[in-house]
């Protein structure tokens, strides 16, 4: 996913994911829990800025949005 952004985004990115719950390994889609913490570091690692977070109550949820860096 990262690596098609970092080659066909060239401006914002948004990422919204389910965060990790208790019943989170009870969906049999679920691969691997994700944290804004983990997602804004990748961000990062394929160049991008965070520049937003948003957590979404009361369900198990989040956003990030970010913007590509400037070479």
């Amino acid at each position: 996913y990262m690596e098609i952004a970092r080659k066909y985004c060239d401006k914002v990115i948004v990422t919204i994911t389910t965060d990790y719950f208790k019943g989170f390994w009870n969906e049999p889609t679920h691969i691997r829990p994700y944290t804004i913490k983990g997602v804004s570091a990748l961000y990062r690692w394929y160049g991008f800025d965070t520049v937003k977070t948003l957590r979404f109550y009361p369900k198990h949820g989040f956003m990030v949005v970010g913007n590509k860096m400037r070479k």
